[in-house]
């Protein structure tokens, strides 16, 4: 099994193009497709009907789709977890934060990653979301930890992993006019 052919068939089967995919991952177009025709000699299957300029990921398609999700978002881990231990055991991590996440979940992040390696030093900047992002795209910091409801993120160049959701609400008094509105 190679990851490399099953990013390019998970890449084509989200952007429903094989010319886009090749676009994406700076292929050629029959790279893209002798990659495809490899996958599925190897699975014995299928995995896209092409109609015309159209494709369809068959139910074989389907399947695999979710299980190279999976195995793609495995290995991203994996990648970030060495880095981040090794940067760990070089002694220090240089972290990015938006203000709320910097104020709410770094001290406990931090407390509980310093009890299990209390030599590693961190340097922590805040700055606006944006900022983040682009610092960490152009390798400036390890790692940026940011709310982002409405940011788009590049997922060719960053790796995102959700930390925690956050509930709004909305309290009034019971004794406040507001109180036994619906709405």
């Amino acid at each position: 099994m190679d990851l490399y052919k099953l990013k390019t068939f998970y890449t084509v089967a989200d952007l429903g193009s094989f010319s886009k995919a090749a676009e994406t991952l700076f292929l050629t177009q029959p790279a893209v497709s002798a990659q495809i025709k490899d996958l599925e000699y190897e699975y014995k299957t299928k995995l896209f009907d092409r109609v015309g300029r159209k494709i369809k990921l068959t139910r074989s398609g389907e399947t695999l789709k979710n299980y190279a999700k999976k195995l793609l978002d495995l290995y991203s881990e994996s990648l970030f977890a060495v880095n981040m231990l090794k940067n760990a055991m070089d002694g220090s991590v240089k972290l990015t934060t938006s203000g709320t996440p910097g104020a709410r979940l770094l001290p406990s992040l931090i407390s509980g990653f310093k009890e299990e390696y209390p030599d590693t030093d961190f340097s922590i900047k805040t700055q606006k979301s944006m900022a983040v992002i682009e610092s960490i795209k152009q390798n400036q910091f390890d790692l940026g930890i940011i709310v982002c409801s409405e940011c788009k993120l590049d997922r060719q160049e960053l790796i995102e992993k959700n930390l925690y959701k956050d509930r709004i609400v909305i309290g009034v008094s019971n004794k406040h006019s507001l109180a036994d509105k619906k709405r």
